[in-house]
């Protein structure tokens, strides 16, 4: 349909444009409400099993250590076994990290997964952004990627603080580490189904989103 003068109409939306979209998204809301809940209340884990403040400020660094050099690595990972496989793969490891939360019972054992989560976190970050990359027309990545911030550190955090923080208070830790690591495996699945088989050109890690901080 054109606008009076014979001027073309808006371009067709994001959903026209990426079908896929939204089933993307879900996954990755799916992921980051689990892990959000997981990281927000892990210290309160670590501080009753008594567990030192340092030993709670290592779990986050450890992460963060790892978390920055795999970033150069997971965008040649991605090109190599694809978009697909990195996303899956990332939150597998997310939901094995969270459902061993349920059952350790030493700080030191909990702060020495923050590694794998390390890891996980940065395949996440290269598959969801390449992802996007991918499926949406240069026009549309500024929208894209708004959303997805939107998502994962708006409406995910939301919920996982809020029904993470009634879960721990009314039943334990079992269930917010439980829950979240149901919901990482959900996210896996859908990702398998929707996320691309491997990138659009060239796979480089997303640089210009290290400026974002790592997960806590």
């Amino acid at each position: 349909r054109r606008r009076r003068g014979g001027a073309p109409s808006a371009r067709p939306g994001l959903r026209s444009r990426s079908p896929r979209l939204g089933a993307v998204l879900l996954a990755v809301g799916l992921l980051h409400v689990g892990t959000i809940a997981g990281f927000t209340f892990l210290s309160l884990r670590i501080e009753a099993l008594g567990g030192s403040p340092a030993q709670i400020a290592l779990s986050s660094g450890l992460s963060a250590g790892i978390e920055i050099p795999a970033m150069f690595v997971m965008g040649g990972l991605a090109q190599r076994f694809g978009l697909r496989v990195i996303f899956t793969i990332g939150a597998l490891l997310y939901a094995l990290c969270l459902a061993s939360w349920t059952v350790l019972d030493a700080p030191l054992a909990i702060v020495a997964t923050r590694a794998i989560t390390g890891l996980a976190y940065s395949g996440i970050v290269v598959a969801v952004v390449l992802t996007i990359a991918t499926l949406l027309p240069a026009e549309l990545q500024a929208t894209g990627q708004s959303l997805l911030q939107t998502i994962t550190f708006g409406f995910a955090a939301v919920v996982a603080n809020v029904l993470g923080g009634l879960l721990y208070e009314g039943v334990g830790h079992v269930a917010v580490f439980g829950i979240g690591a149901v919901l990482a495996v959900g996210a896996a699945v859908v990702g398998w189904l929707v996320f691309p088989v491997g990138p659009r050109g060239r796979a480089s890690p997303p640089t210009a989103h290290l400026d974002e901080p790592p997960a806590p």
